[in-house]
């Protein structure tokens, strides 16, 4: 690493070898009770050694390292009273690993966050978070949200409640109000009294990527690297501008040049992803199929669902390109279907329909079809946010992409132009998003008549026309003249 930051690069597994709680692989020292009320966010705890678990929870869900799960959970443990700790919890199950509506582990929870609200006086700050996780426990996402930018109000310096507020709105796929949220809360923050400061600018910079304001969110994330070259949100946020702009080679040498600062992250399958759509845009397809073989799906199985999700992603877009990827998908496949009957995160529906109609099990595209159709038709999921984006997606989605693999592709194009437009309900970046829209204009090229043809060579010119570099879009110029 260059730059002269070497001295900011303390590895996050080493301090997870440290037998006492003193401070973060950043620096910072862990928060006690008086600690965190100093810093402007007061915590209803008696117990320093819980305040200080639930701050290294924090670092690990800003930072994006190790179990802040199991640190949670220890400071739910040591103080059982307080019930920011397993709001921590629940924020990592609802948005990490899903789980659906009425998961027993998550009701257990929710019950226990209101015990422990109940047990004792806590902040009007930590009750909206209450509400919030109450709400987003019966699958109101929208309402938890409204909560949750009520409790930041409370304390607009709370670093925590920002990423939270950023992470609801990125699976809701509001882009400007993830990026208004940060703008809100910035002016009461500064590098020297707001704990994971840093972090924030990091957060700030991803949001004005998804905005689209390229040169400001360099800007953060230079200033965000600066402070702490760890900062994995900082360094994803940079690699989507490049990949917006069409700067693969940029890209690659910028991801490679930190790579010993984010490879041992939580983050490091996705920013590898990230570093294969380069590889993928410079037409380089051996070395795409060898990055995922050697470096992706050695993720699975490891990572969760981020990881099902950069697969799924890359995988669609080999073959798009025209890369045989054999039977790699029926590793990817069965990994998702536990979470087939969720739908939490319609973002997650996506990939679980993509995965299904890829796989050569053909029933699992029945399956993904079939558990849609049953979570639309009944009434009890009416009131729930998932419900009012599935319902205005979904089947448009699974039908598309069905149609897409069974060779239908004038169906599939009728399947998802209509909706081309509210894919942003789907959440995830506008990178990730833009699947639908690469399975949309290959199927128009590939329909092959005078209507379609024209559709596709529209479509090519509108990514012409955002200025981009990227070597895809000239070869897709090419495909429809």
């Amino acid at each position: 690493v260059r730059s002269g930051r070497k001295s900011n690069l303390r590895s996050p597994a080493a301090l997870l070898l440290m037998a006492d709680l003193t401070d973060t692989p950043s620096g910072r020292k862990l928060r006690d009770v008086k600690a965190w009320e100093s810093s402007g966010v007061p915590l209803s705890s008696t117990s320093d050694k819980a305040a200080k678990l639930l701050d290294m929870s924090a670092e690990m869900i800003l930072g994006v390292f190790g179990d802040p799960f199991k640190y949670a959970s220890d400071a739910a443990d040591e103080d059982k009273d307080c019930a920011v700790p397993v709001c921590v919890m629940l924020w990592l199950l609802l948005l990490g690993s899903s789980g659906k509506r009425g998961d027993p582990k998550i009701t257990e929870l929710v019950t226990r966050m209101e015990e422990a609200a109940g047990a004792r006086t806590h902040t009007p700050r930590e009750l909206q978070l209450v509400d919030a996780f109450r709400e987003m426990g019966l699958g109101h996402t929208e309402a938890a949200l409204d909560r949750i930018e009520m409790a930041i109000t409370y304390a607009p310096g709370d670093a925590v409640l920002l990423k939270l507020q950023n992470d609801v709105c990125y699976f809701l796929g509001q882009s400007h109000r993830m990026r208004d949220g940060v703008a809100r809360a910035l002016p009461f923050m500064d590098a020297a009294t707001t704990p994971m400061y840093n972090y924030v600018l990091g957060m700030y910079a991803f949001a004005l990527e998804e905005c689209f304001d390229y040169e400001r969110s360099l800007d953060m994330a230079g200033q965000a690297l600066k402070l702490y070259v760890r900062d994995p949100w900082a360094i994803h946020a940079k690699a989507h501008v490049f990949e917006m702009q069409g700067k693969a080679g940029e890209n690659r040498a910028f991801l490679e040049e930190l790579r010993e600062a984010w490879g041992d992250t939580n983050l490091r399958c996705h920013l590898h992803w990230h570093a294969g759509l380069s590889i993928l845009d410079q037409g380089d397809l051996t070395a795409s199929l060898n990055h995922y073989d050697t470096i992706l799906a050695p993720h699975i199985g490891k990572l969760g669902v981020f990881a099902l999700v950069d697969c799924t992603q890359f995988l669609q877009r080999m073959e798009l390109d025209g890369v045989d990827v054999g039977t790699r998908w029926d590793a990817v496949a069965p990994g998702w279907m536990p979470h087939v009957g969720d739908h939490r995160l319609p973002f997650n529906d996506a990939h679980i329909a993509l995965a299904a109609c890829a796989s050569s099990d053909t029933t699992l595209r029945a399956t993904a079809l079939d558990e849609m159709r049953k979570f639309l038709e009944d009434p009890t999921n009416q009131d729930t946010t998932s419900y009012m984006i599935l319902s205005q997606i979904g089947l448009g989605l699974v039908k598309g992409f069905t149609a897409m693999r069974e060779k239908r592709y004038a169906e599939a194009v009728a399947c998802l132009l209509p909706i081309r437009y509210k894919m942003p309900l789907l959440g995830g970046s506008v990178a990730q998003r833009d699947i639908v829209a690469l399975i949309l204009l290959h199927a128009a090229i590939l329909a092959d008549d005078g209507y379609h043809k024209s559709l596709a060579k529209q479509i090519v010119n509108e990514r012409a026309a955002t200025g981009t570099k990227c070597q895809m879009v000239q070869r897709l110029m090419s495909k429809v003249q």
